[in-house]
């Protein structure tokens, strides 16, 4: 199909110079006629071979990222507030060797007007080596329950984990936390990321 489309675009653009008078489809020695001389055809014939090949390899590289990008449903998960403080966190909330995620939405449910949770990304955290504030990378509020990661999300590799912690002043006594992820394979992490 796409070479049908070259040589149809060629001859248009044959007939064009031609139309307009360009010298180079004028009668040369070289030619059996009027036409395209030789060093003219295989200039364009090279531009159009690569440009060509660009044109299938951004096509391989797209199915590519539909076979290797999809969406994953992740279900909520709550845990009860102890003492003002309360972590959500599951090391099912990482990507798999060979796979990373684009978080695109986490809210959480439950907190109270004055409440603050905030979301980290880093290692598996554990209520005795908690999340750490150079982790952190928003936080969600009472009345700010919902937190977007515009463009291509929030990013996580192999070993990042995702996690949502307040270690103190918690009102609430249940927090129920949800989002939405894209999943894709490492080899397309960068094309995904264009």
């Amino acid at each position: 199909m796409v070479h049908q489309q070259v040589d149809s675009g060629m001859q248009l653009l044959e007939a064009q110079l031609r139309a307009a008078g360009d010298p180079r489809f004028t009668p040369r020695p070289d030619a059996d006629g009027p036409g395209i001389g030789i060093d003219v055809a295989a200039s364009l014939n090279l531009s159009v071979g690569n440009l060509v090949r660009r044109m299938e390899v951004a096509e391989r590289r797209k199915q590519k990222l539909i076979e290797c990008v999809r969406y994953v449903p992740i279900m909520p998960v709550s845990a009860a507030v102890a003492g003002g403080a309360v972590l959500l966190s599951s090391n099912e909330w990482t990507p798999k060797t060979g796979f990373w995620w684009s978080v695109q939405r986490i809210t959480a449910a439950g907190l109270a007007t004055a409440d603050i949770l905030g979301i980290y990304r880093g290692p598996q955290p554990t209520a005795q080596a908690p999340p750490v504030d150079v982790n952190l990378v928003q936080k969600l509020t009472g009345t700010s329950v919902l937190a977007q990661f515009g463009g291509n999300g929030l990013i996580m590799t192999q070993g990042d984990t995702l996690s949502l912690y307040q270690a103190t002043g918690l009102t609430a006594t249940q927090v129920t936390v949800n989002f939405d992820v894209i999943m894709g394979t490492d080899d397309v992490l960068a094309d995904f990321l264009l």
